[in-house]
């Protein structure tokens, strides 16, 4: 079968890490696979298919799939007008919610073609504004690598307490995740808890920082394995983002880590 994958980008981010492990994974089932990323546009994770360049997100580009997963409400009507019988919305998050131009956004769920989601709560949306249902297939984690931890957390008041933070940077268009948020609980937290604790906070596009007198220890992307070992380390993981399909923490390599 053939599968074509137009992408805006493969930039560090739960969803584009989750594109890229589909392809690769309808590839290694032995499926014809071939992902489409416009010209400049940024490719950090490996694509063990075939990774096609293009001059933008236009019919004009799309080749011919068995499957034509439109992944993104940028890149449906491209997939819907070159091949409208082959499209498959592939929805990770719900675009409706939170992009500028909505009606547009609305407009790519209310074609009649078939829909794929990342979970329930994404289903129900979809439901409730086009009145179509999803085919819902949640992503999956390697349990080889994140596993509950085989030691008991110490529950003392003596032990400090590690709080596990997955910040994004809103001035890299991150406002919706909530990092703003986390720096007000922070404050009223450091002034009402009197047990020992730290932050460990894992930022991929910048190092960001907390108000003076927080104890943090800060990391840039790191993999999956170092960040299996922080979910097991810590004592309470803390998500403030304000709309979420399915948290997806899930990082490029990339070994920075810096103390604050």
């Amino acid at each position: 079968m053939k599968v074509v994958i137009p992408v805006g980008a493969l930039h560090l981010g739960g969803g584009c890490k989750n594109l890229a492990d589909v392809a690769n994974g309808l590839f290694a089932r032995g499926h014809d696979t071939e992902v489409l990323v416009p010209e400049g546009a940024p490719v950090v994770y490996d694509i063990h298919c075939r990774l096609t360049r293009i001059p933008s997100m236009d019919r004009s580009y799309i080749p011919y799939g068995d499957i034509v997963l439109a992944n993104f409400y940028t890149t449906f009507q491209a997939c819907y007008e070159a091949w409208p019988r082959q499209c498959v919305r592939f929805s990770q998050a719900y675009e409706p919610h939170w992009v500028p131009d909505r009606d547009f956004a609305l407009w790519t769920y209310a074609q009649g073609v078939p829909i794929v989601s990342l979970s329930h709560w994404l289903d129900d949306q979809i439901f409730h504004d086009v009145g179509q249902r999803s085919f819902v297939l949640n992503p999956g984690v390697d349990p080889q690598i994140f596993y509950p931890s085989p030691a008991p957390k110490r529950l003392d008041t003596g032990h400090r307490k590690i709080i596990l933070y997955l910040a994004r940077d809103p001035d890299s268009g991150y406002e919706l995740k909530g990092f703003y948020d986390f720096v007000k609980c922070m404050e009223i937290f450091d002034k009402t808890y009197s047990g020992k604790y730290i932050v460990y906070m894992v930022c991929p596009e910048k190092i960001l920082s907390l108000p003076m007198g927080i104890p943090c220890r800060t990391f840039g992307a790191i993999s999956e394995k170092e960040f299996a070992e922080l979910y097991r380390a810590a004592d309470v993981f803390v998500s403030s983002s304000w709309i979420e399909a399915y948290g997806f923490p899930r990082w490029k390599p990339w070994p920075a880590e810096r103390r604050s």
